[in-house]
């Protein structure tokens, strides 16, 4: 099979779905298909270093400009090919490439462009819309209407419709009114799951020096709603327990330190943050942790690669319910998980298991392998279930592999 991946972000892009670009396309190449990248504006690197990958960037990064030129690129994609798309929606935008927090374009050329296809065209949504806050701004109100109005576009051109979190399905029933037929595909870990023991100790004495003897460690971007949920756990987690060290993981995390140490000078030594760290150096240092915290306001998902990458390492990881967590944390034992996005309750989670050190470890290793793993994930982009989610049905698992 020759695979067109269209997607709104590939390396040296700084985002998930730049690392979800490489993973699945690398594995289609492994298994012996071609794959043809379709990327926005960035470094032109031709063939990409895995052999059966082939990049293409195109101006205006999916703008009028880029139509022509993927149009003709898209010709020369021998048949038979399947184009999957990665739909983030602002990733697509005219201005996208310019930011590196929250994308600010929106793909209308690039929805215009799909509908004069005659590609059968397979969808995985990771975003469907924005939906609006209460009391939202004129310009909030517009970037709802055109995602709107762009997602019927999408829907309407889309033969197969993937979602990485049940509860996309959900935003994109209560956006549009439609119900397709809806595949769940957890997004795996974007991290190495092989790491060398050795390597790990070694790492983990250096970071609790001489007096240390508990390791906590977080691993996220730190954008303000993840931040400000773990701020107020930092001081109680460290308070009045000299021996606990707590590291914080990625990209953000040397000015989060920075605040919760102005905040708590008392604490400093305590703290420790590596800044955005190449994922084997982020994969040893989670492995080096006793225990990995992941509040999130809308609750731990298979869309979360901030869990599943400690996940797939077989940590120990405190999370939280939310409204948008599927059945299967609350079912598998593989982590911790408190009631809802409460400081406190985390906290506590955290102490219960240090205090008892449950087998967890071993159940989240257990349970990547078996439903979130990349191997799964393309098993399943490749073999179109029989039986679809129902969109909405939050109750159903992912098939194992």
């Amino acid at each position: 099979m020759n695979w067109v991946i269209v997607t709104g972000a590939y390396p040296p892009d700084e985002m998930g779905l730049a690392d979800y670009t490489v993973l699945v396309s690398e594995e289609l190449a492994a298994r012996g298909d071609r794959v043809w990248i379709f990327a926005g504006a960035g470094p032109d690197t031709g063939r990409s270093t895995a052999a059966g990958v082939t990049l293409r960037r195109f101006p205006a990064h999916f703008g009028l400009r880029a139509l022509a030129p993927m149009s003709r690129e898209l010709g020369r994609v021998p048949q038979p090919r399947q184009m999957l798309l990665l739909y983030v929606p602002q990733a697509f935008g005219p201005r996208a490439w310019m930011q590196k927090r929250r994308f600010r374009g929106v793909p209308l050329a690039l929805c215009l462009w799909l509908q004069s296809l005659r590609e059968r065209v397979w969808t995985t949504f990771f975003e469907a819309a924005v939906v609006p806050g209460p009391n939202p701004s004129r310009s909030t109100r517009v970037l709802a209407a055109a995602t709107r109005w762009m997602l019927n576009l999408t829907l309407r051109k889309s033969s197969r419709v993937m979602v990485a979190t049940p509860a996309l399905a959900e935003v994109i029933r209560e956006v549009t009114g439609a119900e397709p037929a809806t595949e769940w595909l957890p997004v795996p870990s974007t991290l190495p799951v092989r790491i060398e023991p050795a390597r790990v100790a070694e790492l983990r004495r250096r970071l609790l020096g001489e007096d240390g003897e508990t390791l906590l460690g977080h691993f996220s971007s730190y954008r303000p709603a993840m931040a400000d949920l773990l701020y107020p756990m930092v001081e109680s987690l460290l308070r009045d327990q000299a021996k606990r060290r707590l590291i914080l993981i990625g990209q953000g995390s040397e000015d989060f330190a920075a605040k919760c140490r102005a905040a708590w000078p008392e604490l400093a030594s305590q703290l420790l943050a590596t800044g955005n760290l190449p994922a084997q150096q982020a994969a040893e240092h989670l492995s080096a942790c006793d225990v990995v915290v992941e509040p999130y306001l809308d609750g731990v998902t298979t869309q979360r690669t901030s869990t599943m990458g400690p996940l797939a390492l077989g940590c120990l990881i405190v999370t939280n319910d939310g409204p948008w967590t599927e059945s299967v944390w609350r079912e598998s034992g593989a982590v911790a998980l408190a009631a809802k996005p409460d400081a406190g309750l985390l906290v506590a989670k955290v102490e219960e298991v240090l205090r008892t050190r449950p087998a967890l470890g071993e159940r989240a290793a257990q349970l990547y392998a078996q439903r979130f793993s990349l191997g799964c994930l393309v098993d399943a982009i490749t073999s179109p279930r029989e039986r679809p989610v129902i969109a909405g049905d939050r109750r159903r698992e992912p098939a194992a592999a």
